[in-house]
Order: structure tokens, then C-alpha cells, then sequence
């Protein structure tokens, strides 16, 4: 089975704009996944332009999505050939990672999530330092992805959060 994974920042509100070459697609279904209250519901193209601050995902599927048995809070148990855009937050704390995921076995699946991921890419900065806020060691992140928004929002004051571990990231 092939699959991608790769996490990035940007604000809430242009990630979907990210995405603009697949929402043209339309053969392509969306799903979104709120956080409070958790709601799981098909958008139409103009919705998934509109920010919703309790966004936690979009899902992108070719087909009619079966979303019999998903789990809200384990959305990687979906069934294979989803693409999946978790969205990070924007909160007092700092901004949150985003990540784009999928796992499929059909290859043309693969080809169009990918193409799809490599035009997320190319609206993307590289490059930062994680730094451990307790003891103050630094690493290099060449890999990390960013949007200007997100570089302006962290020039401005706000903390870049990853999604795991207790670094905050210095965006290059």
C-alpha cells in the first residue's frame, strides 16, 4: 500500500485555498469534520471556501464517502484511498500543524492525491529551527513547511507549535 504524510503550517482560514486545483475537480467529495460540537457533513465547493474555526479536517474522496463506523477522533482508521487535510488550530498558545495524509493500493488514486499535494507544496516556504523551550536546545528543521501567512502571523508574535513533542519552531 502507498501512501504520503506531510505536515505543514498555515492559518486555519487559507488552508482550504491551498487545496484550490482539487476543489476544482468536480468529481471530487468533501467532507468535514468539526470539533465542537463534532459534526461529520458533505460540503459543496463554495463552503469549503468559508473559514469555520471549529474545522478539524477535510476529507477528499472520488467517490461518495462511507463514513459507516468513522471515528471523530481517529480519523486515520478511514478506510484507504481518503485524502485527509487535518487543519491546525490558531489559538492564544500559538498555531497549530497542519497535515496532509493519505494511504491507498490504487495507483491512479495515488497519482491524482499527489499531484494534489505537490501543488499544496509549491505554495510553501522551508525551513526552520525547533527549539526546546525548557533547556533551550536547537535542531534544524530543512524540511519544515510553512506558508508566508504563517511566516507573517510568526514574524508578528505567534508561536509555531508541531504536533507532537514540546519544541516551538523558529520559521527561517
Amino acid at each position: 500500500m502507498a501512501g504520503f504524510s506531510f505536515q505543514f503550517h498555515a492559518l486555519p482560514e487559507e488552508v482550504s485555498l491551498l487545496l484550490d486545483g482539487l476543489l476544482a475537480d468536480r468529481t471530487i467529495h468533501v467532507t468535514e469534520l468539526l470539533r465542537e460540537p463534532p459534526v461529520i457533513r458533505s460540503l459543496n465547493r463554495d463552503e469549503v471556501l468559508v473559514h469555520d474555526v471549529r474545522r478539524r479536517a477535510l476529507l477528499f474522496t472520488q467517490s461518495e464517502p462511507d463514513l459507516t463506523g468513522f471515528d471523530m477522533n481517529a480519523p486515520r482508521t478511514m478506510d484507504h484511498d481518503v485524502l485527509v487535510l487535518e487543519i491546525g488550530s490558531l489559538t492564544a498558545d500559538g498555531l497549530g500543524e497542519s497535515w496532509l495524509w493519505t494511504m491507498s493500493e490504487d495507483d491512479r488514486t495515488m497519482v491524482r492525491w499527489r499531484k494534489a499535494a505537490n501543488a499544496l507544496k509549491k505554495h510553501t516556504l522551508t525551513g526552520a529551527i525547533a527549539m526546546n523551550p525548557l533547556n533551550g536546545a536547537t535542531a534544524l528543521y530543512r524540511g519544515h513547511r510553512f506558508t508566508h501567512a504563517a511566516r507573517a502571523a510568526y514574524l508578528g508574535g505567534v508561536q509555531i507549535i508541531p504536533c507532537a513533542g514540546n519544541s516551538i519552531l523558529k520559521l527561517a
